[in-house]
């Protein structure tokens, strides 16, 4: 993770000086923080349900507040065991700011 946003943001922040268009779409909110003045962010809202993951393709500023690779997990039909502990871990590491060994 740690090289993949370096090596995205200096890509990118040569992409700013060139004074062209761009869009990307990325997972690595970090992206967003390193780049903000550089960059406008625009994101997509979804609803998930048991049954269904739901778009409302409708463009909004800013960055997403939401998260939903855990709940895309469930969706899929991941052992619940996994999707359990998956939300466990995050939640320590919201709580922490750090990624503690398993």
């Amino acid at each position: 993770m740690i090289e993949r946003i370096a090596a995205a943001s200096i890509i990118l922040k040569k992409f700013a000086a060139l004074n062209c268009f761009i869009c990307l779409a990325t997972h690595d909110v970090e992206l967003s923080r390193i780049l903000g003045d550089r960059y406008e962010n625009y994101h997509f809202r979804e609803v998930i349900t048991a049954e269904d993951i739901l778009f409302d393709f409708t463009l909004r500023e800013g960055v997403t507040t939401g998260s939903n690779a855990i709940k895309l997990l469930a969706y899929c039909h991941y052992d619940q065991e996994i999707v359990s502990q998956a939300e466990a871990y995050a939640e320590k590491y919201r709580a922490s700011g750090e990624w503690k060994i398993l």
